[in-house]
C-alpha cells in the first residue's frame, strides 16, 4: 500500500474517494449502529452522560480508519488523531444542541416539520465538518 501513495498528489480523486468514505461512514455509524443502541441516541442531550460521547467518539474512530487507510505513510498520524478530536467535539456539540432545541420547542417528528428542517440542518453541519477535515488534510499532504 505504501508503493501505491507514495507520489500520489491530494487531489479532486483522493477529495472525492474521501468525501464518499465518509458519507458512508456517517450513513453507518449515525445510523445503523447509533440506531441498535439506544444508550447513544437516547442520552445525547445530556452533557456528561457517555452515551453522547460514545456516539461521537465512534465517528472519531472510524474517521480515524479512514485517514489510516488512505494515507501517504509519512507524517500524518498527529493530524488524523488533531482532526478526529475536533471531529468528535463538532459532532457532540451539533446533536447535544439538536436534540435540546427539539425538546425545548418540544418538536416532535409526527408533529412539527422544524423537527425535520432541524433535521436537516443537523445533517449539513456533520457533511460541513467532514468537508473542513478533508480540507485540512489536503492541505498538509499536498
Amino acid at each position: 500500500m505504501e508503493d501505491m501513495l507514495s507520489g500520489i498528489r491530494f487531489g479532486i480523486g483522493w477529495t472525492l474517494i474521501l468525501f464518499f468514505l465518509f458519507q458512508v461512514k456517517h450513513m453507518v455509524v449515525d445510523f445503523f449502529v447509533q440506531n441498535r443502541f439506544p444508550y447513544m441516541w437516547m442520552n445525547k442531550g445530556k452533557i456528561i452522560h457517555p452515551g453522547g460521547w460514545l456516539h461521537a467518539g465512534g465517528h472519531g474512530v472510524v474517521s480515524f480508519g479512514i485517514f489510516y487507510l488512505t494515507s501517504p505513510p509519512t507524517e500524518w498520524f498527529g493530524l488524523a488523531i488533531s482532526l478526529c478530536a475536533m471531529e468528535i467535539l463538532a459532532h457532540f456539540t451539533i446533536d447535544y444542541l439538536k436534540v435540546g432545541l427539539t425538546k425545548m420547542m418540544d418538536w416532535k417528528c409526527n408533529t412539527s416539520p422544524y423537527f425535520w428542517d432541524l433535521l436537516g440542518v443537523d445533517q449539513f453541519l456533520h457533511q460541513l465538518t467532514y468537508l473542513f477535515m478533508i480540507l485540512l488534510w489536503g492541505l498538509r499532504l499536498t
